[in-house]
C-alpha cells in the first residue's frame, strides 16, 4: 500500500519539523507585541507563559530538522552550497533563540516576579530590548529565506542575496520601535 523510501521518511521529517519551527518564528512576534502592550504584570507573565509553552517543541524540531537535514546532505548534497547557508542558518537561528530570545524572556519573567501591578520601569526597560527585536526578525527572516533555498537550490551568491533581501524586508516591515506602535495605539484608544 505505503512504498516509503528511508529517504521520503528522512525528508517528511525534515519539511514537518521546518514547518513547526517557521510557524513559530512567524508567532513569536505576535507573542513580543503582546507582551509589549500588556498593561500589568499579571497579563505579562501570561504572554511570556503563553511563548514559553508555544516553544516547548522547538529544541526537538530543531535537532530532528539537523538530523535529518546531515541524513539528506549524506545523499548528495553536500555538494551543493546552498546546503552549507542552511546549515548556517540553522546554527544561526539556534544561537538567536536561545541566548537572545529565551534569555531575555526568562529575565521578564524573573523581573517580574509574582506581584501583581503595573508594569514598572525595570520590566518594561527589559521588554523594549532591541536585541530582542533584533533577534527574532532575523529568525523569522532566516526561515523564509530557507524555504526560497530548500526549494530553488540556488548557489552561494543566490543564497546570500536571498537572506539579507528577507532580513531588509523583515527590519523594513518593523521599521518603527514596536513601543511607538503601542504608545500610538494608547493615545488613539485613551
Amino acid at each position: 500500500m505505503f512504498d516509503l523510501s528511508l529517504y521520503s521518511l528522512v525528508l517528511l521529517a525534515h519539511v514537518t519539523t521546518a514547518t513547526v519551527l517557521i510557524g513559530h518564528a512567524l508567532l513569536a512576534p505576535l507573542i513580543r507585541r503582546a507582551t509589549l502592550s500588556a498593561d500589568s504584570l499579571a497579563s505579562l507573565r501570561t504572554w511570556l507563559d503563553f511563548g514559553e509553552r508555544a516553544a516547548k517543541a522547538n529544541p526537538v524540531a530543531a535537532m530532528i530538522l539537523l538530523a535529518s537535514g546531515v541524513y539528506l546532505g549524506s545523499v548528495g548534497w553536500w555538494t551543493q552550497p546552498w546546503f552549507y547557508v542552511a546549515a548556517a542558518a540553522w546554527l544561526a537561528n539556534s544561537l538567536l533563540a536561545t541566548l537572545v530570545i529565551r534569555k531575555t524572556a526568562m529575565r521578564i519573567g524573573r523581573a517580574a516576579g509574582l506581584r501583581d501591578g503595573a508594569i514598572d520601569p525595570d520590566v518594561d526597560r527589559l521588554r523594549q530590548s532591541p536585541g530582542w527585536h533584533a533577534a527574532e526578525t532575523i529568525l523569522a527572516s532566516n526561515d523564509l529565506a530557507m524555504i526560497y533555498v530548500m526549494f530553488l537550490k540556488p548557489g552561494l551568491l543566490e543564497c546570500c542575496i536571498v537572506i539579507v533581501g528577507c532580513a531588509a524586508v523583515g527590519f523594513a516591515w518593523g521599521h518603527r520601535p514596536v513601543r511607538a506602535r503601542v504608545e500610538q495605539r494608547e493615545a488613539v484608544m485613551g
